[in-house]
């Protein structure tokens, strides 16, 4: 029997991001950020009687006219235009398009409508069974899983869809080590789409996944679960077979992952961490406003001191990523000096802040829809520039996805929300602020008691990294530039933090990606004011 040719696509997006390296791909080498490890698991899933080809359209352009018989898409929210636009030309040739993944399953009716047919839940024993229909010509409109599955049965990915070319072109491989989160944050929809019950692989099979990764050429690799730290003793158990693991590689591997702040209270996870080579955790603060994390559900925040906890995971050497949020009912126009003031205090390098946002499914929209508060279809049906006559996306838009609201505020203006949040994060992405902050956590972990006790792998630096790095500041950084980026390096030199180099560098480089889209989007970003209020006019001017 012929095979099926079966084309998997991740539709191409304008939108930036936080871990977008396409403006810095000349300092990496890479114009990719992650591998999709879900598209290599659908490939595993896929029965031996199709032939299968991946395409990231950030990367690649789609050939319409190619005689594929079945085209899978699947995407985040805001890919929804652009997955509707790649649907549309591929049925107007008479090809079947079959969409899923966690979008599909909390935004279904928006992916209904242009679909042939849809994959709802996690898709271990949904895809074989559809694909097993589509080979006999006879399948549903929806296949829904109502189970969720234990991760046993959840094959290692097969990337053999991607050209070798493309493969290449990615910074950081993926790994999933878990499904779930035990926590039911308001605006979180993880636990909505993946259950309360933490399910894990087991510490070989992600040990397998890992090794295959790191055998193409992958040195960073990024543990994808929603809360790594949410099942404390699988964890652990996993942290102890990758430090064995990496401890034996010639060139170790930079892991970084999602958990939860309560982990600083563990030691024993942060020993297992730092010497595993898990450097970097992003870690849901949300806000050092208590009214604001009562209001969101946040119960693991409020059990703990949140300055100490981030000074914790730094003392072991692992840097914190800080997600932050703006736009609570319980946040005024003062919300975002007291962000920055709390982000440059506790020395956290790299920062993200979104405008909070009532994502489809969650327990927030539900109560926004009561409240009569939701903006419909703004997450998705706003500055979407594709271009179907090219196939791809045009690169030169500038959307930028953190001024993207869908919530009528309580105590904000909507264009002092996102007037604040540009002015906040330009603010913590200047060069004098980021070095500050650095300064505190190379302070932090070289004063730490744990530093000497710990037995981290030796982390080598990318030559290729370093001698375009050099060719980057001789050749297009002002001397201003110049000069923080090796006072930053200097400190983490002095620090004995091993990778800390490696740390400045890529937050250097990102900071300067976000940076340059910022501007994109507003030229005037440099000159932004705090929006004003009569608060805040007696916050910055007492008496």
């Amino acid at each position: 029997m012929e095979k099926k040719k079966l084309l998997l696509i991740h539709p191409g997006s304008p939108h930036a991001e936080f871990t977008d390296i396409r403006r810095i791909s000349h300092i990496f080498g890479k114009k990719g950020t992650y591998l999709s490890n879900t598209l290599g698991t659908i490939t595993a899933l896929t029965p031996p009687l199709f032939e299968i080809t991946i395409i990231d359209e950030n990367l690649e352009r789609i050939d319409f006219d190619k005689p594929y018989d079945l085209v899978g898409i699947s995407g985040l929210l805001w890919h929804i235009p652009r997955a509707e636009k790649i649907a549309e030309q591929f049925k107007a040739r008479g090809i079947f398009v079959v969409c899923g993944g966690p979008s599909v399953t909390l935004n279904t009716d928006k992916w209904r409508k242009f679909a042939n047919c849809l994959i709802i839940g996690e898709a271990e024993r949904t895809w074989p069974e559809f694909c097993q229909d589509f080979l006999k010509g006879n399948t549903k409109k929806e296949y829904i899983e109502t189970i969720r599955p234990d991760l046993s049965i959840s094959p290692i990915p097969d990337y053999s869809g991607y050209s070798k070319k493309t493969v290449k072109q990615y910074f950081v491989g993926m790994v999933q080590c878990s499904r779930g989160c035990p926590y039911s944050c308001e605006f979180c929809t993880s636990h909505i789409y993946l259950g309360n019950k933490m399910r894990y692989k087991t510490p070989e099979k992600i040990i397998n996944e890992i090794d295959n990764l790191h055998k193409q050429g992958f040195q960073n690799i990024f543990l994808t679960d929603d809360n790594f730290s949410g099942g404390r003793k699988n964890a652990k158990a996993i942290l102890s077979k990758i430090k064995d693991w990496n401890h034996k590689q010639k060139a170790p591997v930079f892991f970084f992952t999602q958990l939860s702040i309560d982990t600083a209270n563990d030691d024993e996870f942060l020993c297992l961490a730092a010497e595993a080579g898990l450097g970097n955790v992003y870690v849901g603060i949300e806000s050092p406003n208590r009214k604001c994390l009562k209001e969101a559900g946040k119960v693991q925040n409020l059990k703990l001191d949140l300055k100490n906890s981030i000074k914790k995971f730094h003392q072991y050497g692992i840097m914190v990523a800080g997600a932050l949020i703006v736009g609570f009912d319980n946040d005024d126009i003062t919300v975002f000096k007291k962000h920055f003031d709390f982000l440059m205090e506790t020395g956290i390098p790299k920062v993200h802040i979104n405008i909070l946002q009532a994502r489809e499914g969650s327990i927030l929209s539900k109560r926004m829809i009561k409240e009569k508060r939701l903006i419909e279809n703004s997450l998705y049906d706003f500055h979407n520039d594709s271009d179907s006559s090219l196939g791809n996306i045009r690169k030169d838009t500038s959307f930028t996805i953190f001024e993207a609201i869908n919530i009528i505020p309580k105590q904000i203006s909507i264009n002092d929300l996102q007037q604040g949040t540009s002015w906040l994060l330009w603010n913590l992405n200047k060069l004098d602020n980021m070095q500050k902050r650095f300064n505190i956590f190379f302070k932090t972990f070289k004063e730490s008691p744990y530093r000497k006790n710990l037995n981290f792998p030796k982390l080598k630096n990318q030559l290729s990294v370093l001698l375009r790095t050099i060719r980057h500041l001789i050749l297009k950084s002002s001397f201003e530039e110049k000069k923080y980026f090796f006072r930053m390096m200097k400190t983490a030199k002095q620090s004995k933090l091993p990778g800390g180099p490696r740390y400045v560098l890529t937050q250097y480089f990102l900071a300067q990606s976000l940076r340059e889209t910022l501007i994109a989007g507003n030229p005037d970003i440099a000159t932004i004011k705090y929006p004003s209020s009569k608060i805040h006019e007696e916050l910055i001017n007492p008496g």
